[in-house]
C-alpha cells in the first residue's frame, strides 16, 4: 500500500508542513471503527522548509503512532481542516 501524502501551507501560501497516512493501525479499530497511522511534521517559521525531511518525520510520526508535534499558532486551524480531508482521503483509499 502507498503512502497518503499532504503538504500543508501557512496564511501566505509557503510550505509548513507535511501529513501522512500510512494505513489502517489494527491496535486500535474496532469493531467497524477504523484507526488510521497518521504522522504530522511542521516547519519551524524561522527554518527553510525541506519537503523530505518533512516526509521523513511524519511518516516516522505515523509509524511509532505518534502525533505529538509542535503546532505554530497560525497553523492550527490549517492543521485542523488537513486533518479531515486526510482521513476523508484514507477512509477512500484503505478499504
Amino acid at each position: 500500500m502507498s503512502t497518503l501524502v499532504r503538504y500543508m501551507k501557512d496564511n501566505k501560501g509557503r510550505t509548513r508542513g507535511c501529513i501522512v497516512c500510512t494505513g489502517k493501525d489494527p491496535k486500535y479499530g474496532k469493531g467497524n471503527m477504523y484507526a488510521y497511522k497518521i504522522g504530522i511534521s511542521f516547519c519551524n517559521p524561522k527554518d527553510n522548509f525541506d519537503k523530505k525531511t518533512a516526509l521523513n518525520i511524519a511518516i516516522g510520526r505515523a509509524k511509532n503512532s505518534s502525533i505529538n508535534a509542535n503546532v505554530p499558532k497560525n497553523m492550527a486551524a490549517i492543521l485542523h481542516d488537513e486533518w479531515d480531508r486526510m482521513l476523508v482521503r484514507a477512509r477512500k483509499y484503505y478499504k
